[in-house]
């Protein structure tokens, strides 16, 4: 996130009486130029309140509102390894082996006017936002 959405965010949360406030975030496919469009349904939770519990490791004990401010989620970026996230993070367990195999492919075959895919098998079509140079920076890259 860029200061100013940080910002955003801890103005919005301390006007809210919401015990936990998520966002809308532009998910970023291959590289730092291409977006889930429209926006994924995603909404990461970026501030609770003390008493906030996670169930798991995404959902909290309680509802939430949604704040405006953009976040920038390079999910699906090649700036991680693809291949061990297929088979070992969080949502590793939502998926066989093998379902995860063929969407490797995919991601390993993608090229540009093809649509994304989750690994759920869900297909997005994609827009062009590239992530802000102030963000580019701070990974070190052009």
């Amino acid at each position: 996130m860029l200061p100013q959405d940080v910002e955003k965010l801890i103005k919005f949360a301390e006007k809210s009486s919401a015990r936990a406030i998520g966002v809308l975030p532009d998910v970023y496919w291959k590289d730092l130029n291409h977006i889930f469009s429209p926006k994924t349904t995603f909404q990461p939770i970026m501030a609770i309140r003390p008493e906030v519990r996670f169930w798991d490791c995404r959902n909290v004990n309680c509802s939430y509102e949604v704040c405006d401010a953009d976040m920038h989620h390079l999910a699906w970026c090649d700036l991680r390894d693809m291949k061990r996230k297929s088979v070992s993070w969080g949502h590793a367990n939502l998926y066989s082996k093998e379902q995860g195999e063929q969407w490797y492919q995919y991601y390993l075959n993608w090229k540009e006017g093809d649509k994304a895919m989750d690994l759920f098998g869900n297909v997005s079509d994609l827009a062009i936002k590239p992530l802000p140079k102030e963000l580019r920076d701070k990974l070190g890259v052009v």
